[in-house]
């Protein structure tokens, strides 16, 4: 099974901004298991929005999706710490301080837990979490008293040798135009031999699933497509990296971005957050997307 990323651009509203409209493009970009996109929505409504209640939400549901769907513990200690500072008087800094509990828990920090929960049972004595919290408490304190404590587990490290990605650009498209600053390379990807190589542009269609390159008909089902020098364009967008186009269904193709990482990075960073956001966000999001990417990656391999 081939796996793709997909890249989803989170508008930005101009004029008076739509709390609610913000929270629900989010919400639903969640529940779609979009965690990129979802974040980078919440943080729209964290950045624009006038309301402090709605602010402290949104915060907090980013550090929810960092520990629970992107196991990024950390950043989402940074989220709920910044939750409970700068928003005390929300409901969503009692929810910040349980869910530090959790994630401290998790991360196997006992004593931290244990306190969190405690400072939670005492500041929000009728809290909504409070049943949890006791025996979360008691958990952590019985871990603390344990004599041979269990040997706490290795962090985990996602190792991938080969960290090129593919992104799908367009799926069973008619045409395609290629262009570049110097000559276009088309290679059978098999046994990487080159097949052609001159100036463009470059007009690609398929016949009989088939490629026809500039009306000459290639014998070849897929072929790899690369610039000598410069950045490669397509129907008038430039790419960085290189493509595998694939003839489908009798005339349809099929464009395949292969990049690197960091040049995916490039990319994805900027449509998914404005560049003047605070640096910490663009930081956060650029982590986020790697660590979602080389999971796509690594699911691919499986």
């Amino acid at each position: 099974m081939v796996c793709f990323l997909v890249l989803v651009r989170v508008s930005i509203c101009v004029g008076a901004y739509d709390d609610a409209l913000g929270f629900r493009v989010a919400t639903e970009l969640l529940n779609k298991g979009s965690y990129l996109e979802a974040l980078a929505a919440y943080q729209e409504v964290v950045t624009y929005s006038d309301s402090y209640d709605s602010k402290a939400k949104e915060l907090f549901y980013m550090g929810t999706i960092y520990s629970l769907y992107l196991d990024q513990y950390d950043m989402a200690l940074k989220l709920y710490r910044k939750t409970m500072q700068e928003y005390p008087e929300s409901r969503f800094a009692a929810d910040a301080l349980f869910n530090t509990g959790m994630v401290l828990y998790e991360k196997r920090e006992f004593r931290e837990a244990y306190n969190c929960f405690r400072s939670y049972l005492d500041k929000y004595p009728n809290g909504s979490h409070r049943e949890s919290a006791e025996v979360w408490a008691d958990s952590a304190k019985a871990e603390i008293d344990t004599k041979s404590p269990r040997v706490p587990r290795a962090p985990y490290r996602l190792k991938i040798d080969d960290t090129t990605l593919r992104v799908l650009i367009n799926d069973r498209v008619s045409r395609l135009t290629f262009d570049t600053e110097g000559k276009i390379i088309i290679a059978d990807p098999f046994p990487r031999k080159t097949t052609y190589m001159d100036v463009g542009p470059l007009n690609v269609t398929a016949q009989d699933n088939q490629v026809v390159v500039n009306g000459t008909r290639l014998g070849l089902p897929e072929f790899m497509v690369s610039a000598n020098e410069g950045i490669l364009g397509l129907d008038g967008r430039r790419y960085r990296g290189s493509f595998k186009v694939l003839a489908q269904d009798g005339n349809r193709l099929q464009p395949i971005n292969y990049i690197s990482l960091e040049h995916y990075l490039y990319g994805v960073v900027p449509r998914e957050m404005p560049h003047k956001w605070p640096l910490d966000a663009l930081k956060a999001l650029a982590v986020a997307a790697r660590t979602y990417a080389l999971y796509i990656k690594r699911k691919e391999q499986e």
